[in-house]
């Protein structure tokens, strides 16, 4: 990987544009959007500085063209001049959009440009695709620097369609007992996966071809024994050896040639990527579901879908087609058998042109059987739906002892979850055993039908062949008998095989609608484009209020950029918690107030519990919406919202630490990120794992490491990450006293050195850093540039330091009457005089005080 990645950081490789690496290198470009660009120097305030307005922009299908903005930032004194390209993705040249390159001219005085990439409308339901447009350092920029972050930007392109077609607007929650509409609804799905990649389209082609090709091979063997019964064993030829040689011949070479065609068939992959695509699907929308919506799934529900349902969906409904046209071929195949066998047999074709038995059965079989699949539709589906949704539950219990097994195992609760964990099993077995009667004697339904006429012509017409009181005209010859035997055996085959085809795809339909409802559920990307314009917006609106308010170039943040000098806002907040009982009985959370912060300040958050801190932060990084009130982060600005529970994957620790860093970034270098790893105080053993980058043990990090550690790790990944904007929750509720204070210095440092383990000699030239996290100790309240109140009856309110120096002595107060008078009080008791032992957990707190500050106690008590 590396390889590549060098590769395409050299000038040469920039010029190849392959579509297959344009695709596949596009994964990378989601998470780590700088990786295929060299990295520009930073700017000195002097120059003039360009970058994207946003790191994102996302548009609608049905738009015409999406809006992109650069930003000059320092010296607007001077023109300035640079090159920018569009780069294909998941989103492709002249089918989702067109190809867009040119110059950006900014004379004196411009702040911004404008460029617009045309859309294009496909005109079927797409998963949202994706392209990047780039800042280009080939050729340099004249008089400006490229910002090191955002000279890159990716452009989301959106389908707010129905899957898979508009006309099926139902949105199917649950189960759906319409058979008909559910008929319509595959019959989409078949056409959408025919029509969306010409790859599944070029595919079904040739399986389609593949399918007819084997039919004709069945007619070739029927017309091989046909003669083989009447003309060569009958001694009607002069050489048979070389007869038999050719007919053996007939049928090997065309069999070599099939078997050479299905092997090629398994490189078509046309089930692979048709499940490809709605398992990223899957995944995709899953990832951007609104909170409720994810809130009502649990694990098993995702697992389920993309391994089993998708499955059941491909194979049962878009590859049965496929088997459903080779064995309607099969019966036609059979029809012109029926048609030309006196003909080839060489009797006497007055009376035999067409044997009135098999037609007959040709025309009753489909009735038969049509007749059968709607009688057994509806208690099939039941059945089939009770096993898919005992498999669901079952998986979703598996999954839930796992993610409880620490609590289940601490209140000796294993036997009570084993007994309920079997109990669930035998409902499962139940209903699979229901399901599997009902679906075995379908399927032995036209076999019975077959078998009958089998039984029935082997009695009637083998009396025209063995007796002789026949007339001439009626009678059968050997071949034409055996070889209408096969016949009708193949055909009671092949209406078995369109029969279990028909089966398969109304066996598919719960699949269907798990599929569809998870694709259409609600997502926040529409949330997401609508905030994000209008904070683009809202940051070109400030920036000019800027330019007419400021006349200096200087900015008070000391980075030398009026951008800097934006604040970043909240007010009069609103969130919809749906029908969440935690929350008011309308289903709303209500915030008043307004929270204003400065870039490169630290802040705090404080309040009691539930009454909405952590909505504010959600609200702030993104992982939330607010239905009312102001939200203002400037757009340009790199933001990292940051869980309280921590998260790892499978992988070594140093490539957990990097996750939101850019490949080969100076951000991400091994020396670094174990820099900043001791810089928190965490032990060497684990700093020296860090310092084996990538080669380092790929563990279970989450059972590996103690809480506390994981914590330390956690907040180190978010600060080798170096956002502009940190949200953190809760950083300091699981770490003793001693590592909060020591963690409160590094948000501290990460604020006024504008990031941790850079070079110093550049603090002037980078970025405020702001961090703003939650906190319920005096460490992060009396270190915070800002601390802000929230409760539920006041909203939002700031402290002044007054209130600060007397929640300071109230602490102080509560740590008196809690430690050192129970101190005293063991003193009193034990009776002992012997020099007290120092007390090491409170000798590292911050508030340590001695029996002699029992004299304040009532002043802080007044305070």
């Amino acid at each position: 990987m590396l390889e590549r990645l060098e590769e395409r950081l050299s000038p040469k490789s920039k010029a190849k544009s392959a579509k297959s690496e344009a695709e596949a290198n596009m994964d990378e470009e989601e998470t780590h959007p700088d990786a295929h660009e060299e990295e520009p120097s930073e700017s000195d305030p002097g120059q003039s500085l360009l970058q994207f307005s946003s790191s994102m922009y996302i548009a609608l299908e049905t738009e015409d063209a999406v809006k992109i903005e650069v930003m000059r930032m320092g010296n607007t004194q001077q023109r300035s001049t640079v090159h920018y390209s569009t780069k294909p993705g998941t989103a492709k040249e002249g089918i989702n959009f067109e190809s867009t390159k040119g110059v950006l001219e900014f004379e004196e005085g411009d702040i911004e440009k404008h460029l617009y990439v045309p859309l294009k409308r496909i005109g079927i339901w797409k998963l949202g695709t994706e392209f990047s447009i780039h800042l280009l350092n080939d050729p340099p920029p004249e008089n400006a620097t490229l910002s090191i972050y955002t000279h890159f930007a990716r452009v989301k392109i959106l389908d707010m369609s129905t899957f898979p077609a508009e006309r099926f607007s139902k949105n199917l929650e649950g189960p759906c007992s319409d058979t008909n509409y559910l008929r319509r609804l595959l019959l989409g799905y078949i056409r959408w996966n025919w029509r969306h990649s010409p790859a599944i389209r070029s595919g079904t082609v040739k399986m389609l071809i593949l399918a007819a090709l084997n039919d004709l091979y069945i007619l070739l063997k029927f017309y091989v024994k046909l003669l083989l019964v009447d003309t060569v064993l009958t001694g009607k030829v002069s050489n048979p050896l070389q007869h038999l040689a050719e007919l053996a011949a007939a049928v090997v070479v065309p069999y070599a040639i099939l078997h050479l065609l299905a092997a090629w068939e398994v490189k078509w992959a046309v089930a692979g990527k048709s499940r490809m695509v709605l398992q990223k699907a899957l995944l995709t929308k899953f990832l951007n579901y609104e909170e409720e919506k994810r809130e009502e799934m649990n694990s098993a529900d995702l697992v389920i879908a993309v391994v089993r349902d998708v499955e059941h969906l491909v194979v049962g409904g878009y590859i049965q087609m496929v088997k459903l046209w080779e064995a309607v071929g099969k019966l036609l195949v059979l029809l012109i058998y029926q048609m030309t066998s006196p003909y080839i047999s060489g009797s006497d074709v007055k009376g035999l042109r067409v044997q009135p038995f098999p037609l007959l059965l040709t025309m009753l079989f489909p009735l038969f059987l049509i007749t059968f699949l709607c009688l057994r539709a509806r208690i099939t589906n039941i059945h089939v739906r009770e096993m898919d949704d005992m498999q669901v539950a079952l998986a979703s219990q598996v999954s839930r002892i796992y993610g409880n097994y620490r609590m289940i195992a601490d209140y000796s609760r294993r036997p009570f979850f084993e007994n309920r964990f079997v109990t669930r099993i035998q409902e499962y077995n139940k209903t699979r055993q229901q399901a599997t009667t009902v679906l075995l004697n379908n399927n032995t339904f036209p076999g019975w039908i077959s078998i009958i006429a089998y039984a029935s012509y082997m009695v009637f017409a083998g009396l025209r062949v063995i007796d002789d009181t026949y007339p001439a005209d009626q009678r059968l010859s050997l071949g034409l008998y055996v070889t209408t035997l096969d016949l009708i055996n193949t055909m009671g085959t092949a209406w078995q095989d369109i029969y279990k085809c028909l089966l398969e795809m109304q066996g598919s339909f719960p699949a269907l609608t798990v599929v569809v409802s998870f694709i259409n559920r609600s997502t926040t990307i529409v949330h997401r484009m609508e905030s994000g314009r209008s904070m683009r917006e809202e940051t070109r609106n400030q920036r000019g209020a800027l330019r007419q308010t400021v006349q200096s170039v200087e900015a008070t943040s000391g980075s030398g950029l009026r951008v800097d000098m934006m604040s970043i806002k909240v007010s009069n907040l609103v969130v919809a918690y749906g029908s969440n009982p935690l929350h008011t009985s309308k289903g709303e959370l209500k915030i008043p107030g307004e929270m204003s912060v400065n870039q490169g300040e630290l802040v705090c958050l404080v309040g009691p519990i539930g009454h909405g801190k952590s909505t504010v932060l959600k609200v702030l990084g993104g992982a939330l919406f607010s239905t009312s009130g102001t939200t203002f982060v400037p757009a340009h600005l790199r933001l990292l919202h940051v869980s309280h529970e921590p998260m790892f994957f499978s992988g070594s620790l140093y490539e957990n630490l990097i996750f939101g860093c850019t490949p080969n970034h100076p951000d991400a270098a091994v020396e670094r990120v174990a820099a900043v790893c001791r810089r928190l105080g965490i032990p060497e053993e684990f700093v020296a794992e860090v310092a084996k980058g990538k080669d380092g043990a790929h563990n279970i990090w989450r059972e590996v490491l103690s809480h506390t550690y994981k914590v330390l790790f956690h907040i180190a990944r978010a600060l080798v990450a170096n956002p502009e904007v940190l949200i953190l929750h809760k950083p300091l509720m699981a770490l003793p006293e001693a590592s909060s204070a020591h963690l409160v210095k590094i948000f501290r440092e990460f604020c006024d050195k504008k990031g941790i383990e850079q070079d110093p000699s550049k603090v002037r030239l980078r970025r405020p850093r702001t961090c703003i996290f939650t906190c319920s100790r005096t460490l992060g309240l009396l270190n915070a540039d800002k601390t802000f109140l929230i409760t539920a009856e006041s909203g939002i309110q700031e402290l002044d330091g007054q209130v600060k120096e007397d929640f300071q002595a109230k602490q102080a107060h509560e740590h008196l009457t809690d430690h050192h008078l129970e101190r005293l009080r063991n003193r009193s008791t034990t009776g002992s005089t012997q020099k007290e032992q120092p007390d090491e957990e409170h000798e590292n707190e911050s508030l340590t005080l001695s029996v002699r500050d029992l004299e304040d106690v009532p002043r802080a008590i007044k305070l």
